[in-house]
């Protein structure tokens, strides 16, 4: 799965937005940017108006990374939502490997988790 591809997912577009919507409340403007979507394919939309084609290779600002972090780890909890464990595990071991610690995505995996076992219905498109 491509991030054009969880972009259509409703969940993941929506959660994606409500993430730059809070950042938009505590940072600058002219940090803000927008997910948007013009036929079936998405884009990063900054504040001067410019869209960026939304794809695996991406690199970018601080802003963005997050965002791709966002959909990596959709990415990830789609594949291994029926299998906690094995998707923590796997988890786990993608962070060892990369030598970096992801308290903001880890923490966004296990509440995905626990909103899947709790109420199924969120995930629904």
């Amino acid at each position: 799965m491509n991030y054009q591809q969880i972009l259509k997912i409703t969940y993941v577009f929506n959660l994606v937005n409500q993430y730059n919507s809070n950042l938009q409340n505590e940072q600058q403007p002219f940090n803000y940017v927008e997910i948007v979507k013009l036929e079936d394919t998405f884009y990063i939309k900054d504040t001067t108006q410019n869209l960026y084609l939304i794809q695996n290779d991406m690199r970018g600002t601080t802003n963005t990374q997050n965002i791709l972090s966002i959909l990596n780890t959709c990415i990830h909890f789609e594949k291994y939502k029926t299998k906690p464990i094995d998707g923590y595990m796997e988890f786990i071991k993608q962070l060892k490997l990369s030598g970096r610690n992801f308290q903001f995505v880890e923490q966004l995996l296990k509440n995905l988790y626990l909103q899947y076992s709790i109420d199924k219905s969120y995930f629904d498109d």
